[in-house]
């Protein structure tokens, strides 16, 4: 009962403010999602309802996808089987990290009463309004998140923020955006992939990556920039 207030007090609250619900998983551990689309974006909420049909609330994540640059280097990872998840399937393009105070336990917290009820809905509250707003005012569109990393060079300032594949990510952002720069950068890239390959020929891993840089680089060369910056 105390559960359902709060599951459906949620759903009002996005749902008036044009998010659109997508349920995953089944009833043993079923994920609610919901998301819309904002310019470059598509944001969304993401939290568990219900595990082996407790009473437990496990929740809010922040998701994010820049769909202009994941339909073309998440594509090419699952192809390449570097990964396993298809485009449609990733859950941050920008990657975030920063919104501890807003997470319930990780064991998920009891909603058994009117009070705990309260406590998580002014939880998701502040999360939406203390976090998850200023989230998307700061990174707004494709060419907010250009003007961060254009310049960056070093490894960990960019995984900070694109993730693991942060060159592919990139090598896509510099030529959405009709960078100079992009001719260079991709072609370094390829290079690069080219010579680990030389010095582990046997390596599958290797093989992959340097095939996906190629695809990358040959499917970048062929697409018009979305922006000129």
């Amino acid at each position: 009962m105390f559960r359902e207030q709060v599951i459906n007090y949620i759903d009002k609250f996005l749902s008036n403010r044009g998010f659109n619900l997508t349920k995953e998983g089944d009833k043993t551990a079923q994920q609610l999602y919901y998301s819309k689309k904002e310019n470059d974006l598509i944001i969304g909420i993401r939290f568990l309802s219900e595990i082996y049909e407790n009473k437990y609330f496990y929740g809010f994540v922040n998701c994010n996808q820049v769909p202009l640059v994941e339909n073309i280097v998440a594509n090419i990872l699952y192809k390449n089987k570097i990964t396993a998840v298809k485009p449609k399937d990733i859950y941050n393009t920008i990657m975030t990290r920063d919104y501890d105070e807003y997470r319930l336990p990780a064991d998920g917290i009891l909603i058994d009463t009117e009070q705990k009820s309260a406590e998580v809905c002014n939880l998701f509250d502040r999360f939406y309004n203390e976090y998850f707003i200023p989230f998307y005012e700061k990174w707004k569109d494709l060419n907010v998140l250009y003007e961060y990393i254009k310049d960056k060079t070093e490894r960990e300032e960019l995984s900070e923020i694109l993730g693991q594949f942060w060159q592919f990510k990139k090598a896509a952002i510099l030529r959405l955006c009709n960078d100079s720069s992009y001719e260079d950068f991709m072609t370094k890239f390829v290079n690069r992939r080219e010579e680990i390959l030389k010095m582990r020929p046997e390596s599958i891993d290797v093989q992959r990556y340097y095939n996906a840089s190629k695809e990358l680089k040959q499917v970048l060369d062929n697409t018009e920039p979305i922006y000129n910056v």
